[in-house]
């Protein structure tokens, strides 16, 4: 098992990697924006002007933009087959292959319909590869609870669906639900159904891989420090925990 981060080191950012068993820690490349491929075999990550792909096992990396100018990128995510790689770049959503590379494609232009647009933030592509969950980052942009929308791209008709807005969120191990966090609360939110059930007080929540058990931090009062909880219970149980301990069961 290892753990990927991005280090500050003398006024330039690194992706290190920490293997958990040996405790060894492998400096990969300066850039930022790092995703473990599905199987865990590869890295992507942006630099600053394109994206690159590191194969830990060979500690080969593959430059699959080649631009020339640089840009600002804000999230890489994988498709489930680990044949592309869906990145916001400039406030845009843009989408690369892994396999032949160099062929770029802009899904999504954040100011096609106005000057004055969000931009794309986080991203998380849904099972089958034809809609991508994605940050929608307004930065006071409109009158909201929130600086941020939740959003779904549908890959066939090319449509940005604004749903809900959320700050920090996670998208469940199942796939089929969001929490996410929204004025001091969590919220669980179904994406079939496009419905949210408040949860807890909270901010930042975050699902374990395996769906079990869900970790967010939480304050009593506005000057405390926040406390991490972990509530290690299955995302199928979690509406009902809560609710028991709302009504003090």
């Amino acid at each position: 098992k290892q753990i990927v981060y991005v280090a500050q080191t003398e006024g330039a950012k690194e992706i290190h990697v920490v293997n958990l068993s040996s405790a060894e820690i492998k400096n990969i490349a300066k850039g930022e924006n790092p995703a473990f491929s599905p199987d865990a075999s590869r890295l992507a990550f942006s630099n600053g002007k394109d994206v690159l792909v590191y194969d830990l096992p060979s500690g080969k990396t593959r430059n699959l933009t080649g631009e020339k100018n640089t840009a600002v990128f804000e999230a890489l995510a994988w498709s489930s087959d680990g044949r592309l790689i869906y990145f916001a770049k400039d406030g845009n959503l843009c989408r690369v292959s892994t396999l032949a590379g160099q062929d770029q494609v802009l899904l999504f232009d954040h100011l096609a319909a106005s000057p004055v647009a969000p931009t794309v933030g986080k991203l998380a592509v849904l099972p089958g590869g034809k809609a991508i969950l994605a940050s929608l980052v307004t930065d006071g942009l409109y009158a909201q609870a929130t600086d941020n929308i939740l959003a779904l791209y549908d890959v066939e008709t090319k449509l940005m669906e604004n749903m809900v807005d959320a700050n920090a969120w996670s998208l469940s191990g199942d796939e089929t639900c969001v929490f996410f966090a929204v004025g001091g609360s969590i919220f669980r939110f179904d994406i079939a159904s496009r419905k949210k059930e408040p949860l807890c007080s909270g901010n930042a929540p975050a699902i374990s891989p395996d769906g079990k058990a869900l970790v967010y931090l939480y304050k009593e009062k506005p000057l405390d420090e926040n406390d991490l909880w972990l509530r290690p219970i299955s995302v199928s149980k979690l509406a009902a925990w809560f609710e028991k301990q709302r009504r003090g069961i």
